[in-house]
């Protein structure tokens, strides 16, 4: 009796565990906008026909295929005010997938041009401005939380609740879930990675900016190094153009390819006195003794210091006087 209830109950499973498994349908766009999330807020949700999508804050207009378009807010903390989007292409063409992506400097703006590219390529996408308005850090000033919000919190509170607006739309999960940023996105992505390992299947963590001490610091040596007592700067950009062509052309070779890139500054040995002007002169395709001094202080004190990666990461992030490296650190599940 015992056996034949286990496979009564074993055969009478089957079905539920078919229809769980099929896909529900999707929830129209407009009715995204009374979906319920713990501490989020949507502010809105309308489709967005194919053709010319001028951001907020932008004057230029970009070209996008159709998707639904979520706008919604977080406050995980009574002090949180986290803004994200969630873009969403028609059922047909989504590719399946979902892509966070990251931000930039202290940036506290939603990433449209990156979120822009993930739709073109099929994926439904989301950014956030990190819980705060514009790139100066005094938003922290008294706000431990939103300190945390920019750190880690934010991310992590858009991916988890995007990934539920992706579900009631689709009436699916997305097949996978990646994670791609460079700078303040590359510390992201890192951080997604060490915090919140289940957010994502993998992660692309370009330049990471892993050391804030270490950058923000490393930003202000630049700029005093680059610019004159009354904050001139030193270097038109034609000359920073030079000193950028130089240097890859010096060190271009020395990971075995020649690429145009530089793969890791710190074994390259780039002499900026080899561009001295001659005595007195002062032309576009030279640099002058206070020029040269500036770049040695850039090119050589800083990498000849403590070498450090998040040095060179911060650094080829900050100013073209070197190639950017674009290596990146990734972390994928299979």
């Amino acid at each position: 009796m015992t056996r034949r209830f286990v496979v009564a109950i074993a055969a009478a499973s089957v079905p539920v565990l078919t229809v769980a498994l099929t896909a529900a349908p999707g929830t129209d766009c407009a009715s995204l906008a009374t979906l319920t999330i713990p501490n989020v807020t949507i502010n809105a949700s309308r489709p967005v026909a194919a053709g010319a999508f001028t951001a907020p804050g932008s004057q230029t207009a970009m070209t996008l295929p159709e998707f639904c378009r979520v706008e919604a807010t977080a406050r995980p903390t009574s002090d949180s005010d986290i803004k994200f989007e969630v873009w969403i292409p028609p059922a047909d063409k989504w590719n399946g997938k979902f892509q966070g992506v990251g931000n930039g400097g202290y940036q506290g703006s939603i990433s449209y041009a990156a979120m822009a590219n993930a739709l073109r390529r099929g994926y439904a996408t989301a950014s956030t401005d990190t819980g705060h308005t514009g790139d100066d850090m005094k938003f922290g000033q008294g706000h431990p939380e939103k300190l945390i919000d920019y750190g880690h919190r934010a991310v992590h509170v858009m991916t988890e609740s995007s990934k539920l607006i992706i579900r009631n739309a689709a009436g699916r999960f997305a097949d996978k879930s990646y994670f791609v940023g460079c700078s303040a996105g590359g510390h992201q992505a890192l951080s997604e990675a060490q915090r919140y390992p289940d957010d994502y299947d993998g992660i692309v963590a370009g330049d990471p900016a892993a050391n804030r001490i270490r950058q923000t610091f490393g930003f202000l040596s630049s700029w005093i190094a680059t610019h004159a007592a009354d904050g001139k700067p030193l270097f038109s950009q034609a000359k920073l153009g030079l000193l950028t062509k130089s240097a890859v052309e010096a060190c271009d070779g020395i990971d075995g390819l020649k690429d145009g890139i530089i793969d890791d500054p710190r074994r390259c040995n780039f002499d900026p006195a080899k561009l001295a002007c001659a005595a007195g002169a002062d032309e576009p395709a030279c640099l002058t003794p206070p020029q040269v001094e500036a770049a040695k202080k850039m090119l050589v004190a800083r990498y000849k210091g403590t070498g450090s990666i998040d040095e060179a990461a911060s650094f080829s992030c900050l100013a073209d006087l070197v190639a950017p490296p674009r290596k990146a650190t990734t972390s994928a599940k299979p």
